[in-house]
């Protein structure tokens, strides 16, 4: 399944591209978008459906493990976004100082000069 998943992302960001240049970068990125959930959806119909959970299994042992995978992806996506926005801030800063001192005004947090 998460071949298919692969493939039919990879088709659809190729159906984006060649449709691009006929109908504009937007309505291609929404037809890719589109042919990909039709896609999926078809792919959930018609694939046997797989319970990979027995039913003698323990709850509690599946609610912890539920809850403990939150708690990975929270903190992931917790410090990818702090880390990326400082890099970010790193990269994006030195463009805000270069067009500050261009037109004249300060940029902000920068220390003004006594004249």
């Amino acid at each position: 399944m998460i071949a298919l998943g692969v493939l039919l992302a990879v088709g659809a960001v190729l159906l984006g591209r060649k449709l691009a240049s006929r109908w504009g970068n937007w309505y291609a990125t929404v037809a890719g978008c589109a042919a990909f959930t039709v896609a999926v959806g078809l792919a959930l119909a018609f694939l046997p459906a797989g319970d990979p959970i027995p039913h003698d299994f323990p709850a509690d042992v599946l609610w912890r493990f539920r809850l403990a995978s939150l708690g990975v992806q929270a903190l992931l996506w917790t410090a990818l976004g702090l880390i990326l926005g400082h890099l970010a801030q790193r990269v994006l800063e030195p463009a805000a100082v270069t067009a500050a001192a261009t037109t004249g005004d300060t940029a902000p947090g920068a220390s003004v000069a006594a004249h």
